[in-house]
This record gives C-alpha cells, sequence and structure tokens, in this order.
C-alpha cells in the first residue's frame, strides 16, 4: 500500500512549532478571488492512473471515493424473491407459481452481481481507511516522542473511525450478508420448481426459508446497533458546536450535515432491522412480506440519500499540527461562499483571479483537490489525451508540470477544458470538501470538549 501513494509528501512536523505560526503549518493556501485558506487535506499535483482497457482510470486505492452503486439499494428485493416459494409451498407446484419461482429466483441471483461489484469498490476504500490509519499510527508515534500535541490527530481518527465502521458495515457488510442471502434464496426458489423430487423439495424450503433469511436477521441487528451509535455521535456533535458556535455562520453548515446523518442512520437502522424481521417471518407467515414493501422502498432511498447527502470523496489529511477549530471554520466559509457564487451562476470567471490563464486555472484545480477529476476528464480529448496519455500498458502518473509543459498550440484546448470541468463538476467537490469538514470540526470540538470536561473533574 505505501508503495502506491509514493508521490504523496509525507507528513512535516516540523513547520509549525507555535500558536503563532499554526496557520502557516498546514498546506499553501488558496488564492483566488482574494480568499486565503489553508490546507487540510493533501492537495496532489500529480496523478498516478490506471488502463483499463481503452478507459483511463485512477487508482482504486488513492483516495476515499462516494462509489456507491445507485442498484445497492434493491439488496432487500432479493430478500422479497421467494415470495411464491413460501406462499404456495404445496405439491404439486402449479405452472403459474413455477413462473414466478422462476422469476423471484433469478432476481435474487441476478442482484447478487452488483453487490459483488459494489463490494470491491467498497473494499478499496477500506483498504484506503487503513492505509490512512496506519499514516496516523505513525505519526502519533513521532509526535508523542517529540511532546507534540495529538489533538488534532485524535479527531481525524475521531472521523476515520466513523468512516471505517460505515464502509465496513453500512456498505461491505450489508453487500457480503446480503448478497449471499440473496445467492441462498435463489438457488433455493428455483430448487423448489422441481417439486417431484422430494429431496430437492425439502432442501429448496431450508435454503429459501430460515437458512437464507437469518444472515439478514442478523446483519439487519449489527447495523442496527452501528447506526444507533451513528445517531448519538452526531448529536453529541451537535450539541457541541450549538454550545461552541453559537451565533456563527458555520452553524448552519454544521447542523445541516449531522441531521442528514441522522437521518440516514434512523432510516437505516430501523429499515435493517424491520427487514430482518419480515425476512424470519416469510417462511411460515405471508404477513413478513407486507413488512418488507416498505422496507424495500426505504432501503433504496437510504441507499439514495447516502450517495446525495452523506459520502465524498476526499485525499490522505494534510499536515494538521497545531489545527485549530478557526481554520477549519474559514475553510467551511471559503465553501460556503464559492459554493454561493456557483449557484449563482457565477462561473470560472468570478471565481478564479485569472480565468483564461492555464496556471490560474491549475492552481484552483489542484488547491481544491479537482486534479485527479480533471485529468481524467482530459481522456475524453482525444487531441490532448493522444499527448498526454502514453500508450504504454503499465501505470500512468500525470502531473501539473506535465500539464504546462504540453505543446504551446495545446495550451488553448487545455484551457477550454479546465474552464467547462471547473463550471460542470467543481461545485459538487466543493460539497464533497465541505462534508468532510464539518464531521473533522464535530469530532475536533467535541474532543476538546471532552477534554476540558476531563481536566475540570481532575
Amino acid at each position: 500500500m505505501a508503495g502506491s501513494h509514493s508521490s504523496v509528501p509525507r507528513h512535516d512536523l516540523s513547520s509549525t512549532k507555535s500558536g503563532s505560526s499554526r496557520t502557516q503549518g498546514l498546506e499553501p493556501s488558496i488564492r483566488s478571488s482574494g480568499d486565503d485558506v489553508p490546507r487540510i487535506t493533501e492537495c496532489a499535483t500529480a496523478v498516478r492512473l490506471v488502463r483499463k482497457g481503452k478507459r483511463i482510470a485512477p487508482s482504486p486505492k488513492a483516495r476515499l471515493r462516494n462509489s456507491l452503486l445507485g442498484t445497492l439499494g434493491l439488496l432487500e428485493l432479493a430478500n422479497a424473491a421467494d415470495f411464491a416459494a413460501n406462499v404456495w409451498n404445496n405439491v404439486p407446484v402449479q405452472v403459474y407459481v413455477k413462473v414466478l419461482m422462476a422469476c423471484g429466483g433469478t432476481l435474487a441471483l441476478v442482484l447478487t452481481v452488483p453487490a459483488i461489484i459494489d463490494a470491491r469498490r467498497s473494499w478499496n476504500n477500506i483498504c484506503f481507511l487503513r492505509e490512512h490509519r496506519r499514516r496516523l499510527r505513525n505519526e502519533m508515534r513521532q509526535r508523542l516522542g517529540d511532546s507534540l500535541p495529538s489533538y488534532d490527530i485524535d479527531a481525524i481518527r475521531d472521523v476515520l473511525h466513523r468512516e471505517t465502521g460505515s464502509e465496513c458495515i453500512n456498505r461491505f457488510g450489508m453487500n457480503v450478508v446480503m448478497g449471499a442471502g440473496a445467492f441462498i434464496i435463489g438457488v433455493g426458489t428455483l430448487m423448489a420448481i422441481w417439486d417431484a423430487n422430494h429431496s430437492v423439495w425439502i432442501a429448496s424450503n431450508i435454503l429459501s426459508g430460515y437458512l437464507g433469511n437469518a444472515p439478514v436477521a442478523l446483519y439487519g441487528l449489527v447495523n442496527s446497533v452501528w447506526c444507533f451509535h451513528l445517531f448519538r455521535k452526531a448529536q453529541k456533535h451537535k450539541r457541541a458546536t450549538a454550545e461552541k458556535l453559537e451565533g456563527h455562520t458555520v452553524l448552519d453548515q454544521l447542523h445541516r450535515r449531522f441531521l442528514s446523518t441522522q437521518i440516514y442512520a434512523a432510516a437505516s437502522g430501523l429499515t435493517t432491522l424491520l427487514g430482518g424481521v419480515g425476512g424470519m417471518m416469510t417462511p411460515t407467515l405471508w404477513m413478513g412480506y407486507v413488512i418488507l414493501i416498505p422496507v424495500i422502498v426505504s432501503s433504496f432511498a437510504c441507499s439514495f440519500w447516502w450517495k446525495k447527502r452523506l459520502a465524498y470523496n476526499r485525499p490522505f489529511t494534510g499536515r494538521t499540527l497545531g489545527l485549530e477549530e478557526s481554520t477549519i471554520i474559514l475553510e467551511l466559509e471559503y465553501l460556503a461562499k464559492m459554493q454561493a457564487k456557483l449557484e449563482a451562476g457565477k462561473g470560472v470567471d468570478q471565481i478564479v483571479s485569472d480565468p483564461h490563464c492555464l496556471v490560474a486555472l491549475l492552481d484552483f484545480i489542484t488547491q481544491n483537490d479537482m486534479f485527479e477529476d480533471f485529468v481524467i476528464s482530459l481522456a475524453g480529448d482525444e487531441t490532448i489525451s493522444d499527448v498526454l496519455f502514453t500508450s504504454s500498458p503499465g501505470p500512468l502518473e500525470i502531473t501539473r508540470t506535465a500539464l504546462l509543459e504540453l505543446p504551446p498550440k495545446l495550451h488553448p484546448a487545455v484551457v477550454d477544458s479546465a474552464r467547462i470541468f471547473i463550471n460542470s463538476y467543481s461545485f459538487q467537490r466543493l460539497v464533497y470538501r465541505e462534508r468532510y469538514l464539518c464531521d473533522l470540526l464535530g469530532s475536533l470540538i467535541s474532543g476538546n470538549k471532552d477534554g476540558s470536561t476531563a481536566l475540570e473533574k481532575n
């Protein structure tokens, strides 16, 4: 893992020594539209790409990605795919029932495909988070050895804990457990078609009955406990920030974020719990399928909410020694200002200091953590891609310098591509950063409050 991120700069702990230099100890600041904002996450000026056939794709484990499949919410539908096998569980099986069994069993098996695909995507995120945890562990040892403060690492690790738990339980766990359950239910439902063979009929009842539904019920219990933890954590952050930042402009941003988390946690926990109960009822009670109807709808809604309102892309954190709440607040204010300009239709001409200068455009893109996405967008321009992307089968590394060193005749095309990219995609990237920073600020303020309370008690 460490080798795959060799182009990413390591943390520098020597640049910040006192409170007066805390803000300066972070990554170089943004300078667009007159705003100076310190960097909390790494701003890569190089990106490693891999070839997938004729397509150029980013290294899958280079960052946390909002890569949830939209069809994942339909996994609960597989829980009800054995409807015909359980409701008309009689021998001989009628022809129309066999047709329904064939449809239900096939549907359950088909739904295992997106579960496998999304599980692989989620695993890439888990690998990234493990690497980030390893880096933080090493930095913590260095801080302790140098007698330097580590409250910023504690806050980052708190967010990392939530990210890891959500990936492992809300996503990877759902894919594995419900995907396996869908496969078992699908096989059992299809086997029920061969009612003439008593042994096959008995086996189908076992597979499409409790054996197929038990893992889903167990997952529902585990997920509901995790979601309860998420809900309480968001509530804790909401109270801490409301007390600390009363009347501050960023409070609305923070509370929208925490409320979105609580809505998801409550809905997801209740949905999977009811899904498990309904699934365990279906082998003997048809009323279980009545419970599964709202569960299926709610499951899809939860996945949609997660992808559109909660998840985000982010790189590794940057140099955060001496990180203060005011630093994150400053960046959140900047993000709100940029989003407001973009929503008002003020595009690249209003948010970049020199909107027709390639250097200024690349500065804005790299300093707002959009370089990887921008480079991938250039693959769609044959004029640029033929020169920029070599035909070598191995990994490609594209740097900011490489873009600036393209032949001068290509610079207008790169400028046009950058302007289009900023106008079309920068808003969502800014939203992603806002989501992460809201979580980080909540953890930082809550952690500082807990530390102060502990000192008072002692």
